[in-house]
């Protein structure tokens, strides 16, 4: 299924990002809260003072799009982990297997770990070598997306 490989891919380069120690955000969660509020005071300072400052008003529109940008940052997850754990949701494994050993780890020792996440990913890969194989047009049709099951 399409779907399934691009969400193969999207696990794959986090986990690839996550070992070679990239951070997830442009900046740090407590930065973006920090400069978020001096944006709060700031946006009630200018209002407040628009008769002292009335040229402040046209620090608003770039100060908003600051605060939206701070904003979103504050909404990106805070790890690797977070944004794995995200793409597993949506996730149908093939191999049920891996993704119970998967389930088990996490289960045991309260978090996502990076190499149980690599060791379930190289089992899910090997169970779709088919559709990572497959041509991309080979993916347009109905019925190659459907999985068929002995139950």
């Amino acid at each position: 299924m399409k779907d399934r490989i691009a969400v193969l891919k999207t696990i794959k380069q986090a986990c690839e990002a996550w070992s070679e120690g990239k951070r997830v955000g442009c900046i740090s969660k407590k930065l973006a809260g920090i400069l978020l509020a001096v944006l709060a005071a700031v946006f009630v300072t200018t209002v407040l003072n628009y008769e002292l400052f009335p040229y402040g008003l046209y620090s608003l529109p770039p100060l908003s799009v600051l605060a939206i940008f701070l904003m979103s940052e504050l909404n990106t997850p805070g790890g690797w982990d977070e944004v794995i754990d995200k793409e597993l949701r949506v996730y149908e494994p093939r191999d049920r297997e891996a993704w119970e050993t998967l389930r088990t780890a996490v289960l045991r020792k309260g978090k996502l770990e990076h190499a149980d996440v690599r060791s379930w990913l190289e089992a899910e890969r090997k169970a779709n070598t088919d559709l990572l194989n497959a041509p991309e047009t080979a993916l347009g049709y109905g019925f190659v997306r459907r999985d068929v099951s002995d139950e």
